[in-house]
């Protein structure tokens, strides 16, 4: 038996990764693809797959790859795990023993866009790393270092000599951007104004009876409350790819300097909108994000 499609290692797991079986000794019934995730010991099994009248099989190993990859964690990375893949082919004839093989791969939470160079894996010692590392400008700094692959782990590395300083043009205080990148990487980014806007509107009053008219004849019953903030950023031509590759994250944290700790610095927040123009008078990009800030308040009575 012959799996094609997984000789390298650190597979993206947001790409689709086709493997094709085949090779078998005789013809084949059915192919059993059992999956475990060896960092966490989360298992899915019984994945079975038709053989074609060529005697091959194939089959897309990132949909259970992806359901057993952990949740996420900005604190400490988790997203390069390593996973064990059985294949058990059975043979139209039950009086030949199955042919088993285990293959063990590494997979990170990532994806790249197809392109002349592109590939759906990554190497050891690389670095993930989309665009530039932006370390920080004249009012912030990084608040952690670049990271890479080492072996089974994801590691910070303050040595990363491609640093970038971020040429912020306005002088009030803006605000820092933590976001997972397309490699399973965390990167920054900084927008030196931002705009705040809070909305409420009244849910349904419900009708009471008034005995007399100097009485109320309606009870309200709580309020829907919005708050949303637009930032902003001049951003020069080289760090674009930054910005393009923050409003595809699916992760993305707003960074309070009050906070006393992780949980309380580093603030969920889910992106509405985004917008990009070019400025050729300026030589840099106008680029716009809307988010909707989390609601920790009910108000209802």
């Amino acid at each position: 038996m012959t799996v094609n499609g997984l000789e390298n290692n650190y597979y993206l797991t947001q790409n689709d990764i086709w493997v094709v079986i085949n090779g078998f000794t005789n013809v084949v019934a059915k192919v059993i693809l059992d999956f475990k995730n060896l960092t966490t010991n989360q298992e899915l099994n019984g994945f079975e797959c038709s053989s074609s009248p060529d005697n091959d099989c194939s089959f897309n190993v990132c949909f259970p790859i992806r359901a057993l990859m952990p949740e996420l964690n900005h604190i400490v990375n988790n997203n390069l795990q390593q996973f064990q893949i059985k294949i058990t082919a059975k043979f139209q004839d039950t009086a030949i023993a199955d042919e088993i093989q285990t293959i063990i791969k590494h997979f990170i939470r990532g994806g790249k866009r197809k392109s002349g160079t592109n590939e759906w894996y990554l190497e050891n010692g690389q670095y993930l790393i989309v665009g530039k590392w932006i370390n920080g400008g004249k009012s912030w700094n990084a608040l952690s270092f670049p990271e890479k692959i080492d072996g089974s782990n994801i590691i910070q590395d303050p040595l990363w000599i491609g640093k970038t300083i971020v040429h912020e043009r306005k002088g009030c205080e803006g605000i820092v951007i933590k976001y997972l990148n397309s490699l399973g990487g965390y990167q920054y980014f900084y927008f030196d104004r931002y705009e705040d806007k809070f909305k409420t509107k009244a849910s349904k009053p419900v009708q009471r009876i008034a005995t007399r008219l100097r009485k109320d004849n309606f009870q309200n019953t709580g309020y829907e409350e919005t708050f949303t903030r637009t930032l902003y950023a001049y951003t020069e031509k080289e760090l674009q790819e930054n910005f393009q590759d923050l409003v595809r994250s699916p992760q993305l944290f707003f960074y309070d300097p009050s906070g006393t700790d992780n949980d309380s610095m580093w603030q969920l927040i889910k992106l509405d909108d985004n917008t990009s123009d070019w400025n050729n008078y300026e030589n840099v990009f106008e680029n716009k994000v809307e988010f909707t800030m989390p609601n920790y308040r009910t108000i209802e009575l």
